[in-house]
């Protein structure tokens, strides 16, 4: 079943970020994955969306993304995602008609 990781981002080191983004393509493409939405203004319907970007990513599954997300190559620009500031991340299921009560 597909998965996908949803991001918000707060971007306070600018430079930090830059040194991700480049990097990220070609680990990116170690991924069986899509990359679905970067939004740096997306528009909010219900609630507060306080970061500077949102970023969603889909996967073939939950097991896909999780191994990706371990892989050394992609830990190693993550450090500068986390130097970049702050974000939140969910990886939820996709929608499966069979659970749904």
């Amino acid at each position: 079943m597909s998965a996908y990781l949803i991001v918000q981002l707060t971007i306070e080191d600018q430079a930090a970020y830059d040194r991700y983004q480049a990097g990220f393509p070609a680990v990116f493409a170690l991924a069986n994955a899509e990359l679905l939405s970067i939004d740096d203004d997306p528009v909010v319907v219900d609630g507060e969306f306080n970061a500077s970007r949102s970023v969603l990513l889909k996967f073939s599954s939950i097991e896909d993304a999780t191994t990706w997300m371990e892989l050394p190559e992609y830990k190693a620009i993550a450090a500068d995602r986390e130097a970049a500031g702050p974000s939140n991340a969910i990886l939820v299921r996709g929608f499966d008609p069979a659970n749904f009560a």
